[in-house]
Order: C-alpha cells, then sequence, then structure tokens
C-alpha cells in the first residue's frame, strides 16, 4: 500500500511540475529554461517509486515519465 501511495504521490508532483497539465510556469519555476525549479525534486521522486517498486514486486517492469512526460 506504502508502494502505491509513494507512486500517487510521485504521479502528482508531475502533474503541478508539467504546465500543459497544471497552467503554472513549467516546474514551478519564474524563469523556466534558466533555473530547474522542481525538476529535480520531480525525477528524484521517480527513481524513488522505481525503487520502492523493484522492493515490493522484484519481478515487475515498470516506467516513470520525467521531464514533463520527455524521458523515462
Amino acid at each position: 500500500a506504502v508502494c502505491e501511495i509513494g507512486s500517487l504521490s510521485e504521479r502528482r508532483i508531475a502533474m503541478l511540475v508539467d504546465p500543459a497539465l497544471s497552467g503554472m510556469p513549467a516546474f514551478l519555476t519564474p524563469k523556466p529554461g534558466l533555473n530547474s525549479g522542481f525538476m529535480i525534486p520531480q525525477v528524484t521522486a521517480a527513481a524513488l517509486v522505481s525503487e520502492n517498486k523493484q522492493k515490493a514486486y522484484p519481478a515487475s517492469v515498470d516506467s516513470i515519465p520525467t521531464s514533463a512526460n520527455q524521458e523515462d
């Protein structure tokens, strides 16, 4: 259950930092492109979700998109 809560939380962060979904500046920074804003925390959250899933479901294969759904 905790693994799924972490996954949901990461997706909420991803939605907040994606201007197409939130209507806010990219990565919640006033100067997108110059500052990374919340890009690194979102990537870190995605990495932690993958690690949690690996520990909870060792046989599963999963992918988490990052950088406003440009990378996985």
